[in-house]
């Protein structure tokens, strides 16, 4: 069905036809639920709001099961309400990018673990001299100047720098209250993170 010349779906929660654009596909595969981003995927699937007043309305009918064809997996239902409760916080997330963000906070939880983390305003901008610190992670709800001083210090001695995340998320990732900068004094930890940022946004740019 086209509105306009748009393609409209109709969502499992509130059964109500949208924008295509404005839902998420998820489709059944042979290894469980995925998410179908470019719409095109073949297999039984659905279409949802990107909101968790719809997810749980669909659970509650069990929707899901009807539309795949069959039982749903606890694993599988988790999955789409990760996804969802993401998507109701930033509708312009895609499915790798998840993972990846999930990688990157368990990344930062264990070299938070290992001590080989440091993070707040005053430790990060006296370490970064010293050229212990491997990455510099600035949360992106990270106030304007203080983004814009310890990026102008770690270009100064040329420490990495990522802006990813939110302060609230990455906190609680590292077992930290409010904090929204985190220095990595590992090489490995600090490679590893960075690879799965920089290959997030090379996925965004593509798409």
């Amino acid at each position: 069905m086209l509105i306009n010349g748009i393609p409209q779906r109709r969502c499992i929660g509130c059964m109500e036809s949208k924008n295509q654009k404005d839902l998420v596909r998820m489709v059944m595969t042979p290894e469980g639920i995925r998410v179908d981003e470019k719409g095109n995927s073949h297999g039984r699937g659905f279409y949802i709001c990107k909101n968790m007043d719809c997810f749980e309305k669909a659970e509650k009918r069990k929707s899901f099961n009807r539309h795949i064809k069959g039982p749903i997996s606890a694993e599988d239902l988790n999955l789409i309400k990760e996804h969802i409760a993401k998507l109701e916080m930033n509708p312009d997330i895609g499915f790798e990018d998840m993972k990846r963000s999930n990688k990157v906070c368990g990344l930062l939880g264990f070299a938070s673990k290992s001590r080989n983390l440091v993070t707040g305003y005053n430790t990060c901008l006296k370490l970064i001299p010293t050229g212990k610190m491997k990455l510099l992670i600035i949360a992106g709800d990270v106030g304007a100047n203080t983004r814009k001083k310890m990026m102008e210090k770690c270009d100064t001695y040329r420490v990495p720098v990522r802006i990813f995340g939110k302060c609230e998320d990455l906190s609680a990732a590292t077992g930290k209250e409010d904090k929204g900068l985190f220095g990595l004094t590992d090489e490995g930890f600090a490679k590893s993170i960075m690879k799965q940022i920089d290959e997030m946004k090379q996925e965004r740019e593509v798409f």
